[in-house]
This record gives C-alpha cells, structure tokens and sequence, in this order.
C-alpha cells in the first residue's frame, strides 16, 4: 500500500484524483490505513475534516469563548507520518468579521491549536513566534495599518481575513476559538481548508538514521547498516516508533547499547555487553 498519493501516483499514473486509501505509517504497522482525496495532477495528498464548511461562530463577549475541536479523517501518528514523508504541507484559513476583533488592547480573542495544543496567533505564512499577524499584515495592505489583520480594524464593516499557513512542523489546525462578538451587530464565520501535504523529503546521502530509512521506505523492523560517524554501524530499527515518540534502545555492532530516542541517535553510551 502507498503512504502518499505521490507514491500511488508514481505506482500507477492511470489514476484518477479521488479518494484513495494510503498507509503514511508503514503497512503492517502503527495505524490503520487512512482515506484521503488524492490529486493526481499534483501527487498532493488531502486529509478531510468536518469542519470544512463555513461556520458560524454565534454570539459571545470572552476570549475564546467560542472553541470547536477539529476532528480529521485520520490518526495524529498518520497525520505526523505524512508530514515526515512530504517535502511541503499547508492548511487555508478564513475569517468573515463584522466588528469581531482577534485582538483588542493587545488582548488575544481569537487563536488556533496545532497538533500538539499549543496555541498560535498567526494566521498565515510560517510565524511561530508568538507574534499575531494575518496576510494583510504579512503584505502590509491591511485595511487598519495600524493593525496586522483586517478583522482587528474597530469598524462596523465587513472584513476579511483568510490565508494560507505553511509550517508543517505544527499543522494541522486542531481547534478553532474566537470570541468577541457580543455585540447583536457582530458576526464570525470561519472556514477551514483540508490538511495538504505535497512533495517528497529527498534523501541524497548514505542513510545515518533510522528517520533516514523510513524515509526511503524501510518499513520492516530490523537491523541496518548506516553511516555513523567515521564507520558503518549496524543498528536496529523499531518502525512502529514516529521521530517524536519515547525513545527505545537499540543494540549497535560495537557491543554497546545505544540511546535512540525518536529516531535520532544520540551520542550516549549507556550500557554493554
């Protein structure tokens, strides 16, 4: 079974761009198989959610007082597996405002949860840092140039803020919270686009890692030969384990145990034979 549609794509070019059943983990591992829209135009991979459609956000005064988990059509450990394979994943997001600030007085009202919960401000674009910004705020065309987002203008208009979020180090969007829109007047609708991911990690050196032989499709436990620092090591390989998951100890071939912690070597000797 495929683990991406590039794969399935590059398998077979005769098909067509549809739903496809994939394996981002590894056949015979890890989790189920997962059922994503594949497009065989680009060989992107889609993961669906149900929160796809335009939703209205009704009516409530405190910061994230309206909050709507995301619940997509596969497992975080797929989600992660797809991310390690893909060269690029993004997720669009829309915000339809009418005096429905994301923030005021330097107050957030308004944030999004990656995979891992954690909350994030930005809008678009790849900012991690804490900073809250949108599009316009990114172009510097917002309607407000005091603001770095369209909704955050204190005008009773409608406005606008929709983007595209490119760190695939924290997508998928994983729950939605806005607030600020008690007044009768006010109104927020949000829109979420599907989880997409395209592209391949190319790999261009001996593998040194078991992250690097997943990556070039070993999928089968075992032991393997990679370059370590100044000589070929042979290590074992526990690919029901993602890059992020609690480390395991794998037996090299100069009779030590080696510390292996999501898929990284570490130069950590901690016990031998």
């Amino acid at each position: 079974m495929p683990r991406t549609c590039r794969e399935l794509w590059m398998a077979n070019p005769s098909f067509q761009s549809g739903m496809h059943w994939i394996d981002p983990d590894g056949q015979g591992v890890g989790d189920n198989p997962i059922y994503v829209y594949c497009d065989m135009t680009s060989g992107s991979t889609s993961i669906l959610h149900d929160s796809e459609s335009a939703i209205d956000v009704g009516h409530c005064a405190d910061p994230g007082c309206y909050s709507r988990s995301i619940n997509y059509n596969a497992s975080i450990r797929q989600i992660k597996a797809l991310v390690e394979l893909s060269s690029e994943c993004h997720q669009s997001i829309k915000y339809d405002c009418y005096y429905a600030l994301f923030e005021f007085v330097a107050i957030p009202y308004a944030w999004w949860n990656d995979r891992d919960g954690n909350a994030q401000y930005f809008w678009a674009g790849e900012n991690t840092d804490g900073i809250h910004t949108c599009q316009c705020g990114i172009d510097g065309n917002c309607v407000d140039s005091s603001t770095k987002c369209n909704c955050d203008a204190a005008a009773p208009i409608q406005l606008v803020d929709d983007g595209v979020i490119t760190n695939k180090n924290v997508l998928p969007v994983t729950r939605l919270n806005f607030g600020r829109t008690q007044l009768e007047t006010s109104s927020g609708i949000h829109s979420l686009g599907r989880f997409e991911c395209t592209g391949t990690v190319a790999l261009t050196k001996m593998p040194t890692s078991c992250e690097d032989l997943l990556l070039i499709g070993h999928t089968l436990n075992g032991f393997y030969s990679i370059m370590g620092s100044t000589m070929m090591e042979s290590i074992y390989c526990d690919f029901t384990k993602l890059p992020d998951d609690a480390g395991v100890y794998l037996y090299d071939s100069s009779s030590h145990y080696t510390h292996f912690t999501g898929f990284m070597l570490e130069e950590e000797i901690v016990a031998s034979l």
